[in-house]
């Protein structure tokens, strides 16, 4: 849900709620949440490709909104890359979690 204006955290957690509770009543579970840019890359990903649009007040802003987070899910690919590289090389060496200091066996 994009706000119009700037409310602070516990104002939108409510808004939200009540906002969605109004499209589908009290019968369902909805696991809504606040999306904006500022959230992991990964997490956006994750909204784009499975998370499910239940009101769209504005379908400019939205796609708007979509491009944007692609981009950011496209800038942040290869830090991802080089982080998995780095974790895998650790943990193959068996010094994931050490320090240079203690990976010295004596």
């Amino acid at each position: 849900i994009l706000f119009k204006k700037p409310l602070t955290k516990y104002e939108r957690i409510l808004e939200l709620r009540v906002e969605v509770q109004k499209v589908v009543g009290d019968v369902f579970f909805v696991d809504a949440r606040e999306i904006n840019l500022s959230l992991s890359p990964v997490f956006l990903g994750e909204v784009i490709s499975s998370g499910r649009i239940v009101f769209c007040r504005d379908e400019g802003k939205r796609i708007k909104f979509e491009v944007e987070a692609m981009r950011i899910i496209d800038d942040s690919e290869q830090i991802r890359r080089i982080n998995l590289y780095y974790l895998k090389k650790s943990l193959k060496e068996g010094s994931y979690g050490r320090t240079k200091s203690s990976t010295k066996i004596t």
